[in-house]
């Protein structure tokens, strides 16, 4: 049976993700962060956040110069090669179209944008195969081309998306969805080693104590309350 970290757990998350995770004067912040940190804490495990873009996660992760991803959606593509944790929440894949546009979903054949980095792009694949697929660098970027109409809409995370949209000015020229068209999962990811599965176990029961205390709940209500 491996053994969990016995140094401070390196966590990395994405550093402008808001209400899910960010940085802000050198504190890590959000949702994920915070429920995170409190799993950890009640587990007894030492940790430490770093902030990393989306495409250098699981690069860094395999690498060993993390030891843990917060955050990752839970999708099956990432299953074959990471272990993750219990679930932390449920946010999702959602549509985000110009507010001139007909319907809740893209026009066939229109051109439609999603970070590289996220899971949405085989979920696409799958299910929209008319859609051409414009990767992006970064949400802001998506939500950009949409409003400059360079791409008739974007698929983001719902909670993220739509913080960045309102936050970055983009209310006017975007809809804000109400729903996902792909509900995901997200939790703490680890690489699939004895180590990585014993720390999973450890957070898991971190979790389950948080929740069965309120903590994770006035977490929630911290980052979704109006």
């Amino acid at each position: 049976m491996g053994h969990a970290p016995t140094s401070p757990i390196r966590v990395a998350h994405e550093p402008d993700l808001p209400p899910l995770a960010w940085r802000d004067e050198g504190w890590s912040r959000g949702w994920v962060v915070e429920l995170v940190a409190a799993a950890l804490a009640e587990a007894g495990l030492g940790f430490t956040f770093v902030p990393r873009l989306g495409r250098l996660l699981e690069a860094e992760l395999h690498g060993g110069e993390v030891d843990a991803v917060a955050g990752l959606g839970i999708v099956p593509e990432r299953r074959e090669r990471l272990a993750f944790s219990t679930p932390l929440l449920t946010t999702g894949g959602a549509w985000f179209l110009p507010t001139v546009a007909d319907g809740d979903t893209p026009a066939d054949g229109a051109r439609v944008t999603t970070p590289g980095s996220g899971p949405l792009q085989a979920a696409i694949a799958k299910t929209r195969p008319d859609l051409e697929v414009i990767l992006a660098s970064s949400y802001r970027d998506a939500l950009s081309a949409v409003a400059h109409g360079f791409a008739g809409a974007a698929a983001l995370g719902l909670h993220a998306g739509a913080h960045l949209a309102r936050r970055d000015g983009f209310e006017e020229a975007i809809r804000i969805p109400d729903s996902p068209f792909l509900p995901i999962e997200v939790g703490l990811a680890c690489r699939p080693d004895a180590e990585g599965r014993a720390l999973i176990a450890a957070f898991d029961a971190g979790l389950a104590s948080i929740r069965a205390a309120g903590t994770a709940d006035e977490i929630r209500r911290r980052h979704t309350s109006p």
